[in-house]
């Protein structure tokens, strides 16, 4: 007869985990009842489990919470140890597995490796530590746990305040390893208090207008260019404190020199902002320059900017000699490319990276020859629309595509999209902040990538962190002197504390949750688990338990043997399922490796 042996369970999973706060914090509230999977509402204890689950003790039931919901733990209450008085509510940890629990006249034993109660009490009560807590007074075990209640009951009653629970009792109180409160309730449930963490905030700029592009003044001010006018922004009093310019602006760039000045582009032509006076060169006072309307202008390392205006001339500017040259017909390549949008350094001083909306090409400065990058070229099935471009402290490119985030490093690109853990496609907007962190705008919210290594590791942000989802502006990000980042939108600035950036990834471990064979729930030991051949329909669930935020988790996992490449997985409630039918008989291994607190890890 052939046997399947399923050894030792793991994963490859990424967790996403991202803490943005606001300036005051938030905390988030779930109310967990029957609806839930509890069997009663009168909760008598909460403990957490060496596995990260939290055990929950009700009138007449045990319940184990999964990250989903509560199952309940099967006890046969014929089998139990009865007390011979009143032995109050509490628990006793025997070595790292076995919890023994009172509650009011009985004693029970559970083995959280196999998630089974025990009955072999006769044998462990002789053991000196088991028999004093099986003997301790239940009255003073009683006063011991009101002692213990007592500090949380002001904040308990903060929560309920003004609720349909206002008149319930605090019962029992755990905290777990992620900072997260358990209250269980006399006739209330359990209320679960997320970790405080401040959140990110969308904050109006205070005028009839929609910032599109921005620069840091100083340590608090932002000067921001919008569709009408030229403003300064204030980060502390969080809104625009003066207005530099107004009338149809239609700002598309926002730059700064080596000495400090900053060049707005727009509809008006290229203005110079330097010690509080906006000066404005256009056509009308640059020789060479054919149309007032620029684009962008990009200062380079020799003291020029690269300029390019509404009608595709892309061309040098020499401000000390108010000239324009024109590369167009020099260059007659560049024909084939419209809309030229941006330019981002490279590792060398005379090249730079030119954005269009057909492609993307490399600009020698002196040379003035242009060349394109096989490597970026094979990715253009997804899109030649170029938004947005920038290099790291690494010196690594990342260009945003209407269709994926592209990272070129040396001769390597690869293409990040939706499947790799990012919440869109569409990239509007990048930054880099202090910590090496990339920030990535889409049309449907705000992401970061951590890099570590060779591993990039996504982290959508999501309503939970405060940040909406809704359209970045493109090439309107910046980051701040004192950390924060800011991204403009059409609803208004989108701020991330400096203290959110520091949150780099954690390990964690992944959890089998659920085990069924065959329809019938079962958990392995340390040894694996041996079946018979019949048993060939094996369903596996597994979590993370994060339960700050468990919307965030992705999975990947294969099971050695069955799956040749690994299989993506995640869920709204962080409880991701693998289902296996009419397997084969032999031996499998499910593959684990560490759990990180991001999305999907991807090697570069």
């Amino acid at each position: 007869m052939y046997n399947y042996i399923l050894k030792r369970i793991g994963w490859v999973i990424s967790l996403v985990l991202c803490c943005i706060h606001s300036t005051q914090g938030q905390t988030g509230l779930k109310h967990l009842t029957v609806a839930n999977g509890l069997h009663s509402n009168q909760v008598r204890q909460i403990i957490e489990l060496p596995n990260g689950q939290m055990l929950a003790a009700t009138e007449g039931m045990f319940n184990l919470y999964d990250g989903r919901a509560f199952r309940p733990c099967v006890c046969n209450l014929d089998s139990v140890y009865n007390l011979p008085s009143f032995g109050g509510h509490s628990f006793f940890w025997q070595g790292d597995s076995l919890l023994w629990i009172k509650d009011f006249y009985s004693l029970y034993v559970y083995d959280t490796r196999t998630r089974r109660f025990r009955y072999d009490y006769e044998s462990r009560l002789t053991e000196d530590e088991v028999r004093d807590f099986a003997h301790e007074n239940g009255d003073s075990l009683t006063q011991a746990r009101v002692e213990m209640l007592n500090p949380y009951r002001p904040f308990f009653n903060s929560l309920v305040r003004g609720t349909p629970m206002q008149n319930e009792w605090l019962q029992a109180y755990a905290m777990d390893r992620q900072g997260g409160q358990w209250l269980g309730m006399q006739s209330g449930g359990i209320l679960y208090v997320q970790p405080s963490r401040p959140l990110t905030q969308v904050i109006p700029i205070g005028v009839d207008d929609v910032i599109l592009k921005m620069m840091p003044l100083d340590h608090t001010m932002i000067l921001a260019g919008g569709r009408s006018g030229v403003y300064i922004y204030d980060t502390h009093k969080q809104r625009i404190v003066k207005t530099i310019d107004t009338g149809y602006m239609a700002c598309s760039d926002i730059a700064k020199d080596s000495k400090g000045h900053i060049w707005i582009s727009s509809q008006k032509g290229l203005q110079c902002y330097d010690n509080g006076e906006l000066l404005k060169y256009d056509k009308s006072n640059i020789d060479g320059l054919m149309h007032h309307h620029v684009r962008f202008a990009y200062p380079l390392s020799d003291g020029r900017m690269l300029l390019c205006n509404i009608i595709h001339h892309l061309g040098y500017l020499d401000i000390n000699k108010k000239h324009f040259t024109l590369l167009n017909e020099k260059i007659p390549e560049l024909e084939r490319y419209r809309t030229i949008i941006a330019a981002c350094p490279t590792h060398r001083d005379d090249e730079v990276v030119v954005c269009t909306q057909n492609g993307l090409f490399i600009l020698n400065v002196k040379t003035d020859k242009i060349r394109t990058i096989d490597a970026v070229e094979k990715y253009n099935r997804y899109t030649r629309k170029i938004n947005c471009a920038i290099r790291d402290h690494k010196g690594r490119i990342w260009i945003g595509t209407q269709n994926g985030l592209l990272l070129m490093q040396k001769d390597e690109v690869r293409r990040i999209a939706e499947d790799d853990g990012l919440s869109n496609t569409c990239i509007r907007s990048l930054v880099e902040d202090s910590h090496g962190n990339i920030w990535v705008g889409t049309s449907n919210g705000i992401n970061r990538i951590y890099a570590e290594g060779t591993e990039l590791y996504i982290l959508p942000l999501g309503p939970s962190d405060g940040a909406p989802r809704v359209e970045m502006n493109e090439r309107g990000a910046c980051l701040m002197p004192d950390g924060k980042v800011y991204f403009a939108t059409q609803e208004g600035l989108v701020c991330i504390p400096s203290d959110a950036l520091a949150d780099n990834p954690v390990s964690l471990p992944v959890r089998i949750v659920g085990l069924s064979v065959s329809g019938r729930e079962i958990f392995p030991d340390e040894n694996g688990l041996t079946l018979d051949h019949r048993d060939n329909y094996l369903e596996i669930q597994f979590s993370a338990l994060h339960y700050a935020a468990p919307e965030r988790t992705r999975y990947r996992y294969r099971l050695q043997g069955v799956d040749t490449d690994w299989i993506y997985a995640n869920g709204e409630d962080g409880v991701a399922e693998a289902h296996y039918h009419a397997l084969a008989p032999g031996e499998f291994l499910i593959k684990k490796l560490p759990l990180i607190s991001y999305s999907v890890c991807l090697s570069f």
